[in-house]
């Protein structure tokens, strides 16, 4: 089987349009993987990562984030003072 030397010889068997859709994924899997690898620089350099509290009054230090399976984000204000935003808005306690 030879060799494919261009993206040209790759979509040579499609349509214009299909040429279009592949390269547009080819962007948007581009774009998700460089997401990806910058959440992961976030969660490893500039923000504290800690398990979800239990309760508003849980242990924890102003920026302390988490969030759990639920789909909450929990934020850390205030020494032992979390906040939760999830699906039903915004609540510091919970």
């Amino acid at each position: 089987m030879p060799k494919i030397q261009s993206t040209q010889n790759l979509y040579s068997h499609l349509k214009v349009s299909d040429i279009k859709l592949y390269q547009a994924l080819d962007t948007f899997d581009a774009n998700i993987r460089s997401i990806s690898d910058n959440i992961d620089f976030l969660k490893l350099s500039l923000v504290n990562w800690r398990v979800p509290p239990v309760s508003h009054v849980s242990s924890g230090n102003p920026g302390d984030v988490s969030y759990d399976n639920f789909g909450n984000f929990f934020f850390c204000y205030q020494v032992n003072k979390w906040a939760r935003i999830g699906s039903s808005g915004y609540s510091n306690t919970f």
